[in-house]
């Protein structure tokens, strides 16, 4: 006679089987797990996996979701940490420490291989880590001496024809982690392009020479992305 199962809440159940997805995809893969392998590990009917997510595959995004949270939060605590805006230094090891976790990396690695997930990640986690970076910056502002933007999981832009250079030279360094980002500078200024592709690249339609001109310096890694650089005139005030 088989054992009974306990009761328990919707919410229980759906967090169990959360659980035992992710533990399942992390050690045998998400090509290799089952809904009926889900329900046995969180020992519960098959059909109330399909109640609850209807189809592996938004079993899977709920999932990915629940790690995008979980990331999102250790960013959270970077800044609780740091009592405000973390530096580049810190944004960067939290970054790598995720680079490192193999659950995180290997579902979401999958999941770009696969147009039914692709661009899973949360809208809320890219807006958060581009404001933290300013991986957007429009309008009037200064740009300062040197300057860092990172673009994860998404797009961002940095729009230089309004900026105002704090010195002769700036320098822009550009992370485009599984993303875009954008560098618009104005045509009047001298630019060099000196960043690193891995599985990814930067574009140099905005590279010129202008001697006795203002300098632009763009640099940084594009991982999984690309970082697209544009020269255009300055908006006239009117």
């Amino acid at each position: 006679m088989a054992p009974r199962r306990r009761r328990r809440s919707p919410e229980e159940s759906r967090a169990e089987l959360l659980a035992a997805a992710a533990g399942l995809i992390r050690e045998r893969g998400p090509d290799n797990v089952s809904l009926r392998q889900i329900a046995e590990a969180a020992g519960v009917a098959h059909g109330l996996v399909t109640h609850y997510f209807g189809t592996y595959a938004a079993l899977v995004r709920e999932v990915l979701r629940a790690e995008n949270d979980r990331i999102e939060e250790r960013i959270r605590e970077r800044i609780r940490a740091e009592q405000g805006v973390p530096t580049a230094a810190g944004i960067m090891e939290v970054l790598f420490g995720t680079l490192a976790d193999e659950r995180y990396l290997r579902l979401f690695v999958w999941a770009e291989m696969h147009a039914d997930y692709r661009g899973a990640a949360r809208p809320e986690l890219v807006e958060l880590i581009d404001a933290i970076e300013a991986g957007i910056r429009k309008g009037e502002w200064v740009a300062p001496r040197a300057f860092t933007s990172l673009s994860m999981f998404g797009g961002g832009e940095i729009d230089l024809r309004d900026a105002r250079f704090a010195d002769h030279e700036i320098k822009v360094r550009v992370f485009a982690l599984w993303g875009y980002a954008e560098v618009t500078v104005p045509d009047d200024v001298e630019v060099e392009v000196k960043g690193f592709g891995l599985f990814g690249g930067f574009d140099r339609s905005a590279v010129r020479r202008r001697r006795g001109a203002p300098r632009v310096v763009i640099s940084g890694l594009a991982l999984f992305g690309g970082v697209g650089t544009r020269a255009r005139a300055t908006r006239k005030v009117p």
